[in-house]
């Protein structure tokens, strides 16, 4: 464990999570969600990235997010967020007070490695917007646990298999608009492509290779949003140079082909 992971988890800590104090919990998928200049709050906020992304200047540098990642921003901690509007920027963000004898510098990012902190995240939204009974207290139990994943997480060094299929899929997120390959997922991972290929089949119910697809075809039904991007220019920013092999990919996963989705949004 390094040693800034270290001061991460003394810090998280030292909260009191048995005093929790629930703000605010939303969820987006737009641009205006993002405050895009340099600020601060005087309490917590936790974001989970569902279809997102983005680079956020941070104290100490900068944080690189993708899907299934989760940022904390201590009280206080400045935070510019550069938004990629590829994506369609669906995110969950819960805001609350949390009392602590600490403080804490900088933000902090970590990974969904399993899936369990979408669905707290999916939870905590879910109570605040029926707000029944007793909401505030179970979103107060989802913030924690989603503190207490934080520290496991922070604590844990060893490349286990959620590690593995999470490193291929950020670098998928990372790298859809080039032309990727099994090969490349095999050296970031150090483990061969059939057991890759199990991973992904069994924890996401399909192949790197659709999995890829799926990401493309869906940033590029935000790009046909753009009526003044073609077709072919479209599968180009996503990775496919051959349009033809753009439609029949697009076809496959919707149903319909690029131009038929873009006539619908007329």
């Amino acid at each position: 464990m390094n040693e800034e992971n270290k001061k991460i988890i003394h810090y998280l800590k030292t909260l009191k999570l048995n005093h929790i104090k629930l703000l605010a919990c939303s969820q987006s998928g737009k641009k205006s969600v993002w405050v895009e200049k340099q600020h601060s709050h005087p309490y917590f906020e936790f974001i989970y990235f569902m279809n997102a992304k983005a680079q956020i200047d941070v104290p100490f540098g900068k944080l690189d997010l993708v899907p299934y990642d989760v940022v904390i921003y201590p009280p206080g901690v400045t935070h510019y967020e550069h938004p990629d509007l590829t994506y369609p920027q669906e995110i969950i963000c819960i805001a609350a007070y949390i009392d602590t004898f600490d403080t804490f510098s900088n933000a902090f990012q970590f990974s969904d490695k399993d899936g369990t902190l979408g669905w707290l995240f999916e939870q905590s939204y879910q109570e605040y917007f029926k707000k029944e009974e007793g909401y505030e207290s179970m979103i107060a139990t989802y913030i924690k646990a989603i503190i207490l994943h934080a520290i496991r997480s922070l604590q844990s060094n060893k490349l286990e298999t959620s590690d593995i299929l999470n490193t291929c899929v950020r670098f998928i997120h990372e790298h859809f608009h080039e032309s990727l390959s099994m090969t490349q997922l095999t050296e970031i991972s150090c483990v061969s492509e059939s057991y890759i290929s199990r991973l992904f089949q069994k924890n996401l119910g399909m192949s790197p290779m659709r999995y890829l697809n799926s990401v493309r075809i869906d940033i590029s039904k935000k790009l046909l949003l753009d009526f003044s991007l073609s077709i072919n220019e479209i599968a180009i920013k996503v990775g496919i140079n051959d349009p033809l092999y753009f439609s029949r990919v697009f076809r496959k996963f919707t149903g319909i082909s690029p131009t038929e989705f873009r006539n619908l949004l007329k």
